[in-house]
């Protein structure tokens, strides 16, 4: 059974891109139902019910947030599927933002992967969909500087670096 929770205003802590969220760090990234043997290999689903906004109209909305612990590849910064000596324990959550304007119908949907032991962001990647088009970004922290790579639907956006 689909359980949906209110919510008037969708805000997300996304600590790795805000310097402050109002917690220490050590306990930003601590997810205690991550911790049980009982989770290994299931994922935590939220949904949740809100407005969204289009052209400054609010709009009824669904967010949708899976969260999951995975083996990271280290070099990819993506699930491997297998436990390996290489791998990291990380973890993924799936951000999904839903609504509809008259006939038409939008879709966002951001990956975050960061590792689970310190929070370190890995990737953040995000596609955008509506009947104009598709719009699909990558974030990759690497080494102090992050390098984003997107295509789009729009003239002079197309792609990019």
């Amino acid at each position: 059974m689909r359980k949906v929770l209110q919510a008037t205003v969708f805000s997300i802590c996304a600590t790795p891109f805000f310097s402050n969220c109002g917690q220490p760090a050590q306990d930003r990234f601590h997810f205690p139902f991550l911790d049980g043997e009982g989770f290994r290999g299931k994922a935590e689903i939220a949904v949740y019910e809100g407005t969204g906004l289009e052209s400054g109209q609010g709009l009824p909305a669904e967010l949708t947030l899976v969260t999951v612990l995975e083996s990271i590849n280290p070099v990819q910064r993506v699930k491997t599927g297998t436990n390996t000596a290489d791998s990291w324990p990380g973890v993924k959550q799936n951000q999904i933002l839903s609504f509809q304007s008259g006939a038409k119908s939008y879709r966002s949907m951001n990956s975050l992967f960061w590792r689970k032991q310190d929070g370190g962001l890995l990737r953040a990647s995000m596609t955008w969909q509506e009947p104009g088009g598709t719009t699909a970004k990558t974030l990759l922290p690497q080494g102090g500087v992050d390098r984003m790579n997107y295509h789009s639907f729009w003239e002079n956006e197309a792609d990019g670096e």
